[in-house]
């Protein structure tokens, strides 16, 4: 480019500008051995966090604000260790404390009694310093799979869209 012109220097200085603001916000958890109680929705912990951009974080709660508003893009994946036979196991996220609707990531029921895993992804809306958590439900008693080190079985993140 030919920064001796003004018109050059300038579409320069504004690629500048983008590339600085670009910054990658989000964070990311994996390995759970949560305890998840019969019929209610638990706030699922993480033994391992992966990346936290704005150092924010929580190991004691396992919630994370979002650092900026804007569009998420969420994942989240539970690796349940007994699901009774036709029982249900959930996998959600909570925003503030609560549901929202569309906030499932994974359902599903187990056709014999065993290991059972679900997630997915999904985009969410988030104002900044909304409160995130990933919980699990499971109509019986059981924990979450931890097979320490890999990242399948149990992991958490959500990263803002640019």
């Amino acid at each position: 480019l030919n920064y001796s012109d003004g018109v050059t220097s300038n579409i320069q200085t504004q690629i500048d500008d983008v590339n600085t603001a670009i910054t990658r916000v989000g964070f990311a958890a994996k390995d759970s051995n949560s305890s998840v109680t019969a019929s209610a929705y638990s706030t699922a912990s993480f033994n391992v966090e992966i990346e936290d951009t704005n150092s924010a974080w929580d190991g004691t709660t396992f919630t994370v604000p979002a650092g900026e508003g804007g569009m998420y893009e969420i994942f989240g994946h539970a690796t349940f260790n007994n699901v009774a036979d036709g029982n249900i196991a959930i996998v959600g996220v909570e925003i503030n404390s609560s549901l929202p609707d569309g906030g499932l990531l994974g359902r599903g029921t187990a056709g014999a009694s065993g290991i059972g895993g679900y997630g997915g992804a999904l985009r969410l809306d988030l104002s900044a310093g909304d409160t995130v958590e990933m919980v699990v439900f499971c109509e019986n008693n059981t924990t979450l799979y931890n097979a320490v080190g890999q990242e399948g079985y149990c992991t958490f993140s959500a990263y803002k869209m640019i």
